[in-house]
């Protein structure tokens, strides 16, 4: 089961962390519980170390003061060099304080019954790590926004969300509560903008309210919650990819297999799992009285976007698997398990939603098609 695996792909990274701290500020390591991964697990450390990944300048004592509220015996909280630009400063586990203060004016927000943390107010190092993912077009500094209107704008449909699925797919739900630490929202001014999970703040799910909205609806926290926490289990349960396949995962799909498809087989693979998992929370609401008719359509058009995006790549992917003499010929153990979790769930959605390719238009379909343009055709 990916229970079992993924608390030891997670021990992985958490190491990964220990020792970053250990190289930057040994004592440290002393002050926290040493054994908890998920001391070491907390995506601002890995957005932290990050930090160096673009221009932008931090204060110095930032990583003492982010690990404040993992301390084991209680320090003077010191904040301000996690301030943002309205003099608010973020600290893990504890809460948010003013410049200047020592004790929080306002608690972490944790959705009710659950694990999973939203944040409130824009933290820095978050927001650095949206000028890391967008280098190739780079956002300047007045098109992003962060405030906490999108928070108090969109809590209520992501919160009825994540209750949603803790009761109608409460094995889903469990890998969330593995995989997944916080959640922010974030706007672009102008511009296009989109959901992401990123290595960089690994546990953390950004989503994007486009510009012109305040809020998004049920349906599209569904998507994006599915399709990114398969995100995230993908980029940990394949931590170090060679130690899971047993082939060159950097091999190019249009060099083994007869297509233009010029993504490597690791990204192939990670496209095709983060389908079925965005499948998984989109199906489960199709059913549930408490989505309206028009939520469901909504719904069974994202769905069959996805799968036919599934079907297009699990044929390219099990022509790889093919080349190479079969599924163990390609990964080891835990890879034939993860890959299995994928097509057991792919197989049942598609057995037991027969009908939900039919009625879509996919003539000009290809697999990076977003689904606002799909939409525009089939809803």
């Amino acid at each position: 089961m990916l229970n079992t695996i993924i608390p030891i792909k997670q021990n992985a990274l958490a190491n990964v962390v220990r020792i970053l701290i250990y190289k930057e500020n040994e004592p440290l390591l002393t002050k926290v519980d040493f054994e908890n991964d998920q001391v070491f697990l907390e995506p601002l450390l890995m957005a932290y170390f990050n930090r160096v990944q673009t221009e932008k300048t931090f204060p110095d004592g930032m990583l003492p003061a982010l690990m404040q509220g993992y301390l084991l015996e209680k320090e003077t909280t010191n904040v301000d060099v996690l301030c943002n630009t309205n003099g608010i400063a973020y600290v893990p586990n504890l809460g948010y304080y003013k410049k200047g203060e020592t004790t929080p004016f306002e608690n972490i927000h944790i959705i009710p019954n659950t694990t999973l943390e939203v944040v409130k107010y824009e933290i820095p190092l978050m927001r650095n790590i949206l000028h890391i993912v967008s280098r190739r077009d780079p956002i300047q500094e007045e098109e992003l926004v962060m405030h906490k209107a999108l928070f108090d704008n969109n809590i209520n449909p992501l919160t009825n969300v994540v209750q949603h699925i803790k009761a109608n797919s409460p094995d889903f739900y469990n890998l969330i509560k593995l995989c997944v630490k916080k959640c922010t929202f974030y706007k672009l001014l102008g511009r296009f903008s989109r959901s992401f999970a990123s290595i960089n703040a690994n546990g953390s799910i950004y989503f994007a309210i486009p510009d012109g909205k305040d809020a998004e609806d049920e349906v599209y926290f569904l998507d994006m919650l599915g399709f990114f926490t398969g995100k995230i289990l993908h980029t940990t349960l394949f931590h170090k990819q060679e130690e899971v396949f047993k082939i060159d995962h950097r091999t190019r799909t249009i060099d083994i297999v007869e297509t233009e498809d010029h993504r490597n087989l690791y990204t192939l693979y990670s496209n095709t799992f983060t389908n079925i998992t965005a499948c998984v929370c989109l199906d489960s609401c199709l059913d549930d009285k408490a989505f309206s008719d028009t939520q469901k359509q909504d719904a069974k058009a994202r769905m069959a976007l996805y799968l036919k995006k599934y079907e297009v790549d699990i044929k390219k992917l099990e022509a790889a698997i093919a080349h190479f003499g079969g599924l163990e010929n390609v990964f080891v153990e835990d890879g034939v398990e993860i890959y299995n979790f994928m097509i057991k769930h792919a197989e049942n959605i598609l057995k037991n939603r027969t009908e939900m390719l039919e009625g879509f238009e996919f003539s000009n379909f290809h697999y990076r098609m977003d689904y606002s343009e799909f939409s525009k055709v089939n809803l």
